[in-house]
């Protein structure tokens, strides 16, 4: 994975994709739509978007790297996401990203993050989009920040120089179309403190739309039974890791179809 994947990642997926073609994949499903339907989605879609779009999605390459991690101490906003995908153009999203409504730019450690403030003033973090490197990150704020801190300091540590998954990493082939990573302690980690608090997160998400006082609560009755049953029986961190580690996945292309392998790597059982 390149510098920015940090060494604390939870999990990490590559895929690729054809952004070149995604107007013309926009225009091919107009043009099924019945003919008294299609006028004016068509004439806004040529007018107005694809002019801005084509070029845009033109700049970007075709690999996207998906990466999930948690901060600590876990609480209800400790999952953090991030997507990432080079450009060629860092100008021109530039250039469209201060012409979105509410979008407010600003300098960070030699790159621009831009952000809508009015997310935050409603209660739910808009994603961020940071411009650096011949990158987009795209994330929570904290993600995104962070991407660029080791995209900008690639000696300083990433996921690659980490031993325990250069290990797993090994196995995998460099021309498959995509892989995934999973930290399986981490993520069993959050997973069970996230059930064994169920209600706090909940009640938390509730808060950060709005919800307060006896409408709150009555939401929260309302809610009660959304735990999954299985939650209450997970078993210990210990016992998974003992058995489990981490995980990793490819998918290939073959004459016969795509063809998907994962591996799980030994836990640290006797």
């Amino acid at each position: 994975p390149p510098a920015f994947i940090s060494p604390d990642a939870a999990s990490v997926s590559r895929f690729s994709v054809n952004f070149d073609g995604i107007i013309q994949v926009v225009r091919d499903a107009m043009a099924q739509l019945p003919e008294e339907m299609r006028g004016q989605p068509e004439a806004i879609f040529e007018g107005m978007i694809a002019p801005i779009a084509a070029p845009v999605l033109a700049s970007l390459g075709r690999d996207v790297w998906a990466t999930q991690g948690y901060t600590t101490p876990f609480s209800p906003q400790s999952e953090q996401r991030l997507m990432v995908m080079s450009t060629g153009d860092e100008g021109a999203l530039g250039d469209l990203l201060v012409n979105i409504p509410g979008m407010e730019g600003r300098e960070f450690a030699g790159a621009m993050i831009y952000s809508n403030p009015m997310g935050a003033d409603m209660g739910v973090e808009a994603p961020s989009i940071g411009l650096s490197a011949g990158h987009v990150f795209v994330g929570s704020t904290i993600a995104v920040e962070n991407a660029i801190r080791l995209a900008a300091n690639p000696g300083a540590g990433s996921l690659a120089q980490e031993p325990r998954f250069r290990k797993g990493a090994d196995m995998l082939d460099d021309r498959a179309l995509g892989f995934m990573f999973t930290d399986m302690a981490q993520t069993y980690r959050y997973l069970k403190w996230s059930m064994d608090h169920f209600d706090q997160i909940q009640r938390a998400e509730l808060e950060a739309i709005g919800y307060e006082g006896e409408e709150l609560e009555q939401m929260m009755e309302w809610m009660a039974d959304a735990k999954p049953e299985w939650a209450d029986q997970l078993p210990s961190e210990e016992l998974i890791t003992k058995y489990i580690g981490d995980t990793f996945g490819q998918v290939q292309s073959t004459d016969a179809g795509f063809v998907w392998t994962s591996y799980w790597l030994r836990g640290k059982g006797d």
